[in-house]
């Protein structure tokens, strides 16, 4: 079992601002972000006298392993405390680097102790090898009650019980401070290493008193503590300048149940220390209790103190192994790993960084004001999403303009996506990126209109009855309803030429008429399209040019009279005169025509002069030339 512990930091948010450069935490680069708060243990280890019992292989001994017993990985007799020993060994090299650690014990201590190796070879199961072999002796503490263990009380309230003893404080962890303390590990391990040299071992003698050792984490986590065998006083390693996101912890190991005091007492002593934590420099710091049931205790009972403490249930180990699992899995998963929540996860002082943070403009989203409205904004988002997997309802998350996109009070994490409307509405440098477009050129979704086309992009054409009994075709101009649209006639039209190319009088241009509404999807409407051609022809002239518009040139002209080009002026035509004027048709050659010659004496106007005989000359001289005789 793994216990889940999640991250009080994402709780506490509006109380975790920075005054770090928003450049640090927007760097690409992890190593420019601040050091995150390493988590506080306080381990509260048993050394109650049961944890002498053996644990492999279990044994009827209380007190020694026997022969068979088969030594743990640190080469120690299996007993509980010597588990507990090895576990700690492991944990404190493994993880003080990512955490800091305390150690507690319970209200006993031995002293004297004469031989500096602690029972780590005693094999014979008839002999009782605790602690006294080696000539150390069990203590308890002054005014405690019955000289049992238990620790002092005041009268018989459980809240004043005194019941551990601090051994190794924890060593402070001022992020960012170049005078935090350096790492106690090496404290901790001396109180592990199998060597009783100054009298710090774990030990199993006395009593279990669980509500004491709890009621005394609380007053070195708020105030200090005082080692009651020493007289030290070891402040809290909590301070005023602390984020309040610090994960602090106690992580109580038994292997029994309260035996001091009432188990509603061990309860109440968890309870306090989660619900109400503890105030230091002005913050409250919830302290969450962690339970291990070290093969001894009831079940129930070390679920109740776990649960009473905010860790849900107690973990359960029988060995070593066992106990090595549980504490890494306590002390992995307090490590507060970033994640995209706009909360300070991993507690150092930035959010979110190493995501992209988003804006969210132009759609629907929560309006905010303030820090409280704006986290009420997030927690209606995160209730959505446990209705509406896997994103829920994105219209919830906090409007965010692009200058807040750069803020890390107030940015983004989650991504509301983009709505189709030609802006980039959530910051990605695209526009509609991810949106469902359609069409050449392509284009948001509309709705579906009968036009042959996919309008809304759902990869089907006019659904939905949007054509009713119509079918659709492209839209032309002829008067109809082409396209199913109820408008006639609407689209863009080539203009037409109509008539003949010249004269300019037999030619025009046609465009289409102005659209308008059809009775009904599909139908006609008189006087619409393209117009008749008109035409202005005249009468048709001898000018190659169709002048009267019937598609022939200079047809049915009238001939002309003519006269051949070399033809003397002046004559006259007609009556004696034997001259006679041609005809010509239009575009061809003079016909018909008869011209002038010499005048003789034939009672005709030879010459054309409209002189008859008005030079006599015999027909024989005209004939033969001047001069001729007969012989």
């Amino acid at each position: 079992m793994k216990l889940l512990l999640g991250c009080v930091c994402s709780l506490i948010m509006a109380q975790a601002k920075t005054a770090f450069d928003p450049a640090i935490c927007l760097s690409e680069n992890p190593n420019d972000w601040p050091a995150a708060a390493r988590p506080y243990f306080l381990v509260i280890a048993d050394t109650s006298g049961s944890m002498t019992t053996c644990t492999n292989p279990p044994s009827a001994y209380p007190r020694s392993c026997g022969v068979s017993a088969i030594p743990n990985s640190c080469g120690l007799t299996p007993t509980r405390y010597n588990d507990l020993k090895c576990a700690l060994e492991k944990t404190t090299s493994a993880f003080s680097g990512q955490a800091r650690f305390g150690l507690s014990t319970f209200a006993t201590y031995i002293s004297a102790c004469a031989d500096a190796v602690c029972a780590s070879d005693c094999t014979n199961p008839l002999v009782d090898c605790g602690f006294e072999t080696y000539g150390c002796t069990f203590n308890v503490l002054p005014n405690d009650t019955g000289g049992s263990g238990c620790g002092p009380i005041n009268g018989t309230d459980p809240t004043t019980r005194e019941g551990s003893i601090l051994r190794a404080p924890i060593a402070r962890d001022f992020a960012g401070d170049a005078n935090q303390e350096p790492s106690n590990a090496q404290d901790l391990l001396g109180w592990v290493d199998n060597y009783c040299g100054g009298d710090n071992e774990l030990h199993a003698a006395g009593a279990t008193p669980l509500n004491g050792a709890l009621r005394d984490a609380k007053r070195y986590f708020e105030t200090g503590l005082t080692n009651p065998v020493t007289t030290v006083f070891y402040p809290t390693p909590l301070d005023a300048n602390d984020r309040p996101c610090r994960s602090v912890n106690v992580i109580l190991i038994t292997d029994g149940d309260e035996s001091c005091d009432s188990q509603n007492s061990a309860v109440d002593a968890a309870a306090d220390l989660y619900n109400n934590g503890v105030d230091v420099g002005g913050n409250n710091f919830s302290v969450r209790v962690h339970v291990i049931n070290l093969a001894g205790g009831t079940q129930a009972n070390t679920d109740a103190i776990a649960f009473a403490g905010g860790t849900t249930a107690s973990l359960y180990a029988e060995d070593e192994v066992a106990l090595s699992q549980a504490l890494s899995d306590i002390i992995s998963d307090a490590q507060g790993r970033e994640i995209c929540d706009n909360a300070d996860n991993n507690c150092n002082g930035c959010f979110d960084e190493g995501f992209q943070h988003f804006a969210n403009v132009g759609q629907s989203c929560c309006a905010w004001g303030n820090e409280t409205e704006r986290e009420q904004c997030l927690a209606a988002y995160r209730n959505s999403i446990a209705v509406l997997p896997p994103e829920g309802d994105l219209s919830l998350l906090p409007c965010t303009s692009f200058i807040q996109q750069t803020d890390q009070n107030a940015w983004l994490c989650h991504n509301p996506g983009e709505v189709c409307d030609s802006l980039d509405n959530n910051g990605l440098l695209g526009v509609d990126e991810g949106t469902a477009r359609c069409g050449d050129p392509l284009h948001c979704p509309e709705a579906e209109t009968c036009n042959g086309k996919d309008d809304n992009c759902d990869g089907q054409v006019d659904e939905g009855g949007v054509c009713g009994a119509c079918v659709w075709s492209r839209e032309v101009c002829d008067g109809c309803d082409n396209d199913c649209d109820g408008i006639v006639d609407n689209g863009s039209f080539d203009k037409v030429h109509c008539g003949l190319d010249a004269p300019s009088n037999c030619g025009e241009i046609r465009s289409c008429a102005p659209a308008q509404s059809a009775p009904a999807p599909g139908a006609c409407v008189l006087k619409a399209g393209y117009g008749r051609c008109q035409t202005l022809p005249v009468t048709e002239s001898c000018d190659g040019v169709d002048n009267d518009c019937n598609g022939v040139i200079d047809d049915l002209i009238s001939p002309v009279a003519c006269v051949a080009s070399d033809t003397p002026v002046g004559l006259v035509y007609g009556g004696e005169s034997q001259c006679q004027k041609g005809q010509m048709f239009c575009g061809g050659a003079c016909l018909g025509f008869i011209g002038p010659t010499l005048d003789v004496t034939d009672g005709i106007d030879n010459n054309c002069d409209g002189i008859v005989d008005n030079t006599p000359t015999s027909l024989i001289e005209a004939i033969f030339g001047d001069g001729f005789e007969f012989e």
